[in-house]
This record gives structure tokens, C-alpha cells and sequence, in this order.
């Protein structure tokens, strides 16, 4: 741990005062007057300085079962009110709460005005825990929302506003039993009480009584003491000493000696100064307060709790913590990755980042490191090793095809400062491998009278096609599609191959299809057969005349065999006429036709048979 950057300083465990005192109650030191005792019940709390007509005392509670001892709100000062002292009298089940309003004319408190301070309500009480627990001797007034209400009675009354009495009011509690006799310690008259001080003021009064505000005063409420315990401070990172510039959590922990974690404030203090107040959790004690930025220098940080209500909590403040703030070390980041500038889409891409401490001696920083492509982040919180490295290794395949910028940006722990690749960033292009044929490109029918095509087979990485054909070896000008058109007869006998390029943004590939030899087109055909035309009586000396019938593919000539069974009497291209000799006789006469068309195999077709008589 590098230590030569601490400045160090005078700091102490300095509290601030005004974060630890509060005003006392009014009866700290002197009882109110009509609690002058000895009181007429051994049994009752605080005998013998009892006010006579008092059976014991009050526990107020929240709506949670805390105990209370104070709070702001006059209209309903607790959810329940508890006895102490004189259990209740014999079959007793409600209890009922009032308010006197002390009058030093009239010695016997009994006398005193007194308004409702809530209806009758049953005894024990089946929740909360700590308020069921006082079982059915312990009388309890429960009280509605609309209860309790100190404010009301307090503006309307005549109060005395003689010293000692002002700003009092005597809470009693009354409970109610059945069949008993009304002597002694089971008669009517008598209450359990407590005092409590009140301002409907719009300030505080003279021992600090907030306006809104109520205390009780008598019997006087123990006061808990308190502990405040500073912890190790939350830091990122988590180092002390630690960086200049890292935000700091500092937390401690409240405890009262009652086990509870007490409502107040916690402020952490550098020294004298005040931090500010923390973020405080009554369930848990826990306070923190986060994002401190302090300055180069060695702090003394303490924390401070004071109570919400002083007169059940004491304040309390921890020990020093002894907190150091430094220099961090300069650090560089070099990025370089592997390919070096480039790689296709099947090439894994390594990037290396090597952190350095720019300072002497250096040593090997601790951290992490983020690599990013432009403003995408590809990886974070990849950890350095021990000797200063980070390595990612990104598939290239999940980058775009193009251009990249990479870089990476260190993340300290401990006492370095940051630093980043950005000013040399690396430029780096993303491309496709060059296409490579699978299957070889292949041809269709090669023959004349129909269009040839080239199907360019099976490729990786291709992204568009090229055609090229041949003829005999030779290129042919313009033919650039993937099909030739329909072959003609000049093709006949003849050679085609057809090239495929395949290419994508990175090159391109050819590859040719086998060759193949252009064969004759299919022959005509006769849709309507030939046939021997004659009129009358087939017979000797009779001439017929040859119909050539109907051809497919527009012939260009035609070829005309007579025959007589299976002997040809006659033939040509002329022969379109044959007269019947005395050898035909009893004979059948046959007409064949052949049609022909250049680059075409040759059409045949023969008519219907004549009988010659």
C-alpha cells in the first residue's frame, strides 16, 4: 500500500455540540407542586412524592406498543395508555382516560375541572405484544384516532397560568369495577395520573417545548442511554486509505440500552464539520451516508446520534475513525488485439489490454477492465491478472460486417487513478471469408429449341452471382445471365459452359459448370397425319395425289415415299403424285411423309392405307 501522497492533519473525535444537547423537562428539577406526597398507596410508583389522590402512574404507547414519552401531534397524543402501581380494583374490565387542568387555588386535586379524554374502553388488551403483556390487572385505555385530543380541551378551559401550573395538565385514568366496595383503595375518586407539559403556542417555551409539542414531566421518564458505533466505511473502492475522488459510505450503528434502536438523527462530523445527516433506519440502527468526496488529507470521522425525544434517549457519538484520503497512482492503457487490423467473420478477434502504474516504483494496479467497440460495450469487469493484463476474445462473427473502433478503459481498485485506450484507439474492419463453391454450378437441357439455364450451385459465403458463357471455348459477348435463351439450330454439335462468380464485400470466386455438347432439337410432328387424296374408285390407273397433313415446328421441306405393302413404287421431294399400275392391283398404297428443319431431328409420319382395285 503506497502511503507517500497522505498529507496528514491535526483532525480529532470533534462532536459538534449542538448535535448532542437538548432542554430537559421541566420537572428535572423540581416536581410539580400538587405531587407533594406522602401518598396515601405504599404500592403506588415514585411514593412517597405522589400527588395523594394518585393510585400510581402512565406508560403511553404507540400504535406499535413502544413505549412514548413526547411527540407533536395534540389532537392524539397515544394509542394506549397503560397503569403502573396499584393493580386494578376486583372484576374491573374498562378503563377511561380524562384531563385535569391544574388549579393551585384548590388543594384536592379531585376538585380540579376535568374533561373526557376518551370513551370506556376493555381491558387487557388483546394487541400489540408489549401492551397485551400488562395482562388484566393493568388497567388500559385504548383510543380511537379521534381520542387523546390534549389540543381541544386546553384552548377552551380557564387555565391557571399561576408558575408550576401553566402549561400542565394532569392525565388520569379511572377503571371500573363491579360489586366492590367504594373504601380505600377500591374508592372511585382516585386515578392513575402522570403530568404532562403541553405548547399550543406558536413557539417553543422556555425549556424548549416546541410549539404542537407535548412532554411528560411526572413521574419523570427514565432516560436510556444510548451507543453509536462507527463501522469500517462502505468505499468504492473499498480501501482505507483510499483514491482522491472515490465516493465514500461511511454507516454506524445505533443501540439503546433498552435493546431498542431509538427515533433521532444521525450526523457524521470530519473533524468539526458536519458531513450532514444520514439516512437513519429505526428497525435496523443502521445509518449511512453515502457519496463523500473528501479531500487529500488524513480525516477523523465520527457519528453522531441524537434522540427524537430527548427525555427517554440519550445522545451518544462513537469513536475516531481514522480515515485517509491520497494521491491515487498515474496508470496508462494499451489495447492491442490479434488479428492485427483486420479478420473475417470465422476468425475469433483476441483483444489484450495492459495496465501500467505510470508512477516510481510502480507496482502491478489492481482492477478491471471494460472493452468497448465505438460506444457498445462488449465486456465488462474483465479482472486484470497479477501482471496487469485483461484479455477478451470476441467471436467476429457477432460484429458487423465494416469498420470497428476498439478500446478499453480500466477500472481502479485501490489507490489508482483510471485511465483509458481512447486516445489511441484501434481501427479495425470486420469482413466476410472469401465464397467457396460446395456444389459446382450445372447446366440444363442442351438442346435446340429450348432455353438453357445455369443453376450456380451450392456456395459459403456468397452474396450475389455473376453468369459468363461459352461457346466452343469461346466467350460469348453479352450473355451475362444465368440463362442462355432458346439455342437455335447454329448451335447444334457445339460446346457451352457457363462461368458463376460468386461475391461478397470481402472478393470473389468463379467456378464453371462441365460441358456440354448442344444436341438437334426434338423432330416436327404431324398434329394433322398425311394422306392420299383421290376421287372415285381406287383403282388401276387411277392418280393419287399426296396431302402432307399438318407439321409442328414449320418445316422447311418434306420428303414424300409412295409404297406399295412394303415395296417404295415411289419417292421424293416431288413425288407428290402416284398413278395406280396393274401391279398395285389388290395391293395397299401407303403414303409416308418425312419433314425436315435445319438444327432439328427428322419429323415421319405416314397416312392411312388405300386398298387398290
Amino acid at each position: 500500500m503506497k502511503m507517500r501522497h497522505l498529507l496528514a492533519t491535526a483532525g480529532s473525535a470533534v462532536v459538534v455540540a449542538s448535535l448532542l444537547t437538548a432542554a430537559g423537562p421541566a420537572s428535572a428539577t423540581a416536581a410539580p407542586p400538587w405531587e407533594t406526597g406522602p401518598c396515601l398507596f405504599t404500592a403506588a410508583l415514585n411514593c412517597s412524592n405522589l400527588d395523594p389522590n394518585s393510585k400510581g402512574g402512565l406508560v403511553f404507547y404507540d400504535a406499535s406498543g413502544s413505549v412514548i414519552t413526547g411527540g407533536n401531534d395534540l389532537t392524539h397524543i397515544s394509542d394506549f395508555v397503560g397503569t403502573t402501581g396499584t393493580p386494578a380494583r376486583t372484576n374491573a374490565s374498562l378503563a377511561t382516560l380524562s384531563y385535569a387542568f391544574p388549579d393551585h387555588t384548590k388543594a384536592d386535586s379531585t376538585t380540579w375541572a376535568a374533561v373526557s379524554g376518551s370513551a370506556s374502553t376493555n381491558f387487557p388488551v388483546a394487541s400489540p405484544a408489549p401492551v397485551a403483556a400488562l395482562g388484566s390487572t393493568d388497567p388500559v385505555a385504548s383510543l380511537t384516532a379521534t381520542d387523546g385530543n390534549v389540543q381541544a380541551p386546553a384552548q377552551v378551559a380557564t387555565l391557571d397560568a399561576t408558575a408550576g401550573y401553566a402549561n400542565i395538565i394532569q392525565v388520569r385514568l379511572k377503571d371500573s369495577g363491579i360489586g366492590v366496595p367504594s373504601s380505600a383503595l377500591n374508592n372511585a375518586k382516585y386515578f392513575w395520573s402522570a403530568d404532562i407539559e403541553y405548547n399550543t403556542g406558536a413557539s417553543a417555551l422556555g425549556d424548549g417545548l416546541a410549539a404542537g409539542s407535548w412532554k411528560v414531566v411526572y413521574p419523570v421518564p427514565p432516560v436510556a442511554a444510548t451507543t453509536t458505533s462507527i463501522t469500517t466505511p462502505v468505499v468504492v473502492p473499498a480501501t482505507n486509505p483510499t483514491a482522491s475522488g472515490s465516493a465514500v459510505t461511511f454507516q454506524a450503528t445505533v443501540n439503546a440500552a433498552d435493546s431498542t434502536h431509538p427515533a433521532g438523527s444521525v450526523h457524521f462530523l470530519d473533524g468539526v464539520t458536519d458531513l450532514g445527516a444520514a439516512t437513519y433506519n429505526t428497525g435496523t440502527g443502521l445509518a449511512s451516508l453515502s457519496g463523500q468526496t473528501l479531500s487529500v488529507a488524513s480525516h477523523s470521522i465520527t457519528a453522531a446520534f441524537t434522540a427524537s425525544v430527548p427525555a427517554s434517549y440519550a445522545a451518544s457519538a462513537s469513536a475516531a475513525l481514522t480515515f485517509n484520503v491520497v494521491n491515487p497512482d498515474g496508470t496508462s492503457t494499451v489495447l492491442v488485439a490479434a488479428p492485427v487490423s483486420s479478420a473475417d467473420t470465422s476468425t475469433p478477434v483476441v483483444l489484450t489490454a495492459t495496465v501500467s502504474d505510470t508512477t516510481t516504483p510502480a507496482t502491478v494496479p489492481p482492477g478491471s477492465v471494460t472493452f468497448s467497440d465505438g460506444v457498445t460495450v462488449l465486456a465488462s469487469g474483465v479482472a486484470l491478472n497479477g501482471s496487469g493484463v485483461a484479455v477478451k476474445t470476441v467471436a467476429a462473427s457477432t460484429l458487423s460486417i465494416g469498420a470497428h473502433s476498439f478500446t478499453a478503459t480500466y477500472v481502479p481498485t485501490g489507490l489508482f487513478a483510471a485511465s483509458d485506450s481512447t486516445g489511441s484507439p484501434i481501427t479495425y474492419t470486420v469482413t466476410l471469408p472469401a465464397p467457396a463453391n460446395v456444389i459446382a454450378p450445372a447446366l440444363g437441357a442442351a438442346r435446340v429449341g429450348v432455353a438453357i439455364s445455369c443453376n450456380p450451385g451450392t456456395w459459403t459465403y456468397a452474396g450475389v452471382y455473376s453468369y459468363a458463357w461459352a461457346l466452343n471455348g469461346v466467350a460469348i459477348v453479352g450473355a451475362t445471365s444465368s440463362s442462355l435463351g432458346v439455342l437455335t439450330a447454329s448451335y447444334v454439335g457445339k460446346s457451352v459452359l457457363c462461368t458463376v462468380t460468386a461475391a461478397n464485400p470481402t472478393s470473389s470466386v468463379p467456378a464453371s459448370s462441365a460441358v456440354a455438347l448442344v444436341a438437334a432439337g426434338a423432330a416436327p410432328v404431324a398434329s394433322v397425319k398425311p394422306k392420299i387424296v383421290y376421287t372415285g374408285i381406287a383403282a388401276v390407273g387411277k392418280t393419287f395425289t399426296a396431302s402432307r397433313g399438318t407439321w409442328t415446328l414449320a418445316p422447311t421441306s418434306y420428303l414424300y415415299v409412295w409404297k406399295r405393302g412394303t415395296v417404295i413404287v415411289r419417292s421424293g421431294a416431288t413425288a407428290t403424285t402416284y398413278k395406280a399400275v396393274a401391279a398395285d392391283k389388290g395391293k395397299v398404297l401407303t403414303l409416308y411423309v418425312s419433314a425436315f428443319k435445319a438444327g432439328y431431328l427428322t419429323g415421319v409420319a405416314t397416312s392411312v392405307g388405300v386398298l387398290v382395285h
